[in-house]
């Protein structure tokens, strides 16, 4: 009997689409596995959300809003801002 490979090696890149073929196995067809992304609704956060959901700190949002990186809204006197621009600056990030 043959046995499997114990260890197998990949880039990131295959990994992550090795991920995301699996989900895409689990969840079947027609389900999308990032509903937040592309939600009609927009997701609005806190500063402190907002830079937990980044990874950088709450004074960065702040800076990154004062330069015009990211837009905020002010609500009940808050301000609050919303996950398609964060997704936008995170990709900017990552590329």
């Amino acid at each position: 009997m043959e046995q499997a490979p114990k260890y197998v090696f990949l880039s990131k890149e295959e990994l992550i689409e090795l991920i995301e073929e699996l989900v895409k196995r689990l969840l079947g067809p027609g389900i999308n596995p990032y509903p937040a992304a592309t939600d009609t609704e927009p997701k609005i956060m806190s500063r402190k959300q907002a830079a937990k959901f980044l990874g950088v700190s709450a004074n960065t949002i702040t800076r990154w809003n004062e330069k015009g990186y990211i837009l905020c809204a002010k609500m009940n006197g808050q301000h609050r801002y919303f996950l398609s621009d964060l997704v936008k600056q995170l990709n900017k990030r990552k590329s």
